[in-house]
């Protein structure tokens, strides 16, 4: 049972391997089409020619031996000149299946054993030798790449037509009998060669395509980071701006005594050193995220404590909006979870909602156990997001930002953080918003059974 298994999966192909296969060894068939063509055409001409020269002054089975095989070489040349040409005007066409050349490429791949056994069996009218067989095979085998499972079937087919067309010329029992037995190893050797060749090259086209692909995904990967990052560092530098402005300008306010100013300046320092420091704490932590310097380490706690704890955290800055900061508080959970990024997920989404919603709106916190996933939402009625932000939402784009209703700015690093931060616990993060209509960022934890 477990050969017939194994036999099974041999022949099954994966996507990725019957995409090659169309793909990829179809052309490669079709440039070894035009190599085989270029060597064997002529070497069939010189045949022609060198058996046609004395064809003429002989008679009897010499005179039959000559024609045939000069007929089988013509026949050859005719087949590979006409296969070679509808390859050609077809693969200069927009048709990238091109199913004609692959079925004449599978006759092409039948067909050469069994003309190998007929020149093979024209051969026993002057010697014993199965040469042509031969080559046929090692040429069928070593040329072309095929499914097992035709080769199976070509090498069988001729191989019964060698059988049957040898047995036409060679009188001798025993000369018969050894060339049947040297036929089942030329078809064999011709055979295997070709499900070696075959694996050898699915193998390496396989390995190519896989890494081509990652390349692909490093280098998109890079050149978004790369992007994001001079992002990064541009927000920096505008947020440090900010304060050696405001520093100086407060310098200048104590020189000349306006505590007014003092005091107003002073505050906008405030918020800008804040807002600097909570930029460069979430670009650590995701930094940390990204090159798996970040430890989890989940343990049991009570999650109301925690989402109160953030919420008192917050609740002076969203009264300096005169925002209501609330949470809607159900029944008593305690899960098992990462306490620090689960902290810094509740940060960024309510930090966020304070950023975007307008003075005198409101914000709500509210927990959901459905089954086994705890869902946890942080809602408001602020200006809520556009359907371009929307679809850019936890992905490194420069796009995926907004200014707050007090003009804050904002990278997309905070709702970059969470989502990676909720995936390492095996949950998701999405949004329900329309913009001016406010939002809500809703993540899902798995509880622990």
């Amino acid at each position: 049972m477990k050969l017939f298994k194994q036999l099974v999966q041999f022949f099954k192909f994966s996507e990725i391997e019957k995409d090659i296969v169309d793909k990829e060894i179809g052309a490669e068939n079709i440039r070894r089409v035009f190599y085989l063509s270029a060597v064997i055409i002529p070497a069939s001409i010189i045949h022609i020619l060198i058996f046609g020269l004395k064809l003429n002054s002989t008679s009897g089975i010499e005179h039959q031996w000559r024609l045939g095989i000069i007929t089988a070489h013509l026949l050859i040349v005719i087949v590979l000149s006409s296969i070679s040409a509808v390859a050609y005007i077809k693969t200069n066409k927009s048709d990238r299946k091109n199913n004609t050349v692959k079925v004449l490429i599978h006759f092409l791949f039948f067909l050469l054993p069994i003309i190998g056994g007929a020149i093979a069996s024209i051969d026993q009218m002057v010697t014993n030798a199965i040469t042509p067989f031969l080559v046929a095979c090692l040429l069928a085998g070593l040329i072309f790449l095929i499914k097992p499972f035709y080769a199976i079937l070509s090498f069988t087919l001729g191989y019964l037509v060698f059988l049957n067309l040898i047995s036409l010329n060679q009188l001798d029992p025993d000369v018969l009998d050894s060339n049947r037995v040297n036929g089942i190893t030329a078809a064999a050797i011709g055979l295997c060669l070709s499900i070696v060749f075959w694996q050898g090259n699915l193998t390496r086209l396989k390995q190519s395509r896989i890494i081509e692909d990652q390349n692909l995904k490093l280098k998109a990967g890079n050149a978004e980071k790369d992007k994001f990052f001079s992002i990064i560092g541009h927000d920096l530098k505008n947020s440090f701006n900010s304060i050696l402005g405001f520093s100086n300008l407060i310098t200048e306010d104590l020189k000349i005594k306006d505590l007014d100013r003092l005091e107003k300046h002073a505050d906008i320092l405030n918020a800008s050193t804040i807002s600097t420091y909570k930029l460069l704490e979430n670009l650590l932590e995701w930094a940390k995220s990204q090159t798996g310097n970040m430890t989890f380490n989940p343990e049991r706690f009570d999650l109301n404590s925690l989402i109160n704890e953030k919420i008192e955290e917050y609740r002076i800055p969203a009264k300096a909006k005169e925002i209501e900061l609330n949470f809607r508080k159900g029944e008593d959970i305690f899960i098992v979870a990462d306490i620090n990024m689960l902290k810094t997920i509740i940060r960024n989404l309510i930090s966020n909602a304070i950023k975007y919603t307008r003075p005198g709106g409101f914000i709500e916190v509210q927990t959901f156990t459905n089954s086994s996933v705890l869902e946890i939402s942080v809602t408001d009625n602020g200006i809520g997001l556009t359907d371009s932000i929307k679809d850019q939402l936890f992905k490194l784009s420069a796009n995926a930002t907004r200014e707050g209703t007090a003009n804050e700015k904002g990278t997309g690093l905070g709702l970059l953080l969470c989502k990676e931060l909720v995936e390492k616990h095996g949950g998701k993060i999405w949004a329900e918003s329309s913009d001016e209509k406010g939002s809500r960022f809703i993540f899902t934890i798995p509880l622990d059974e």
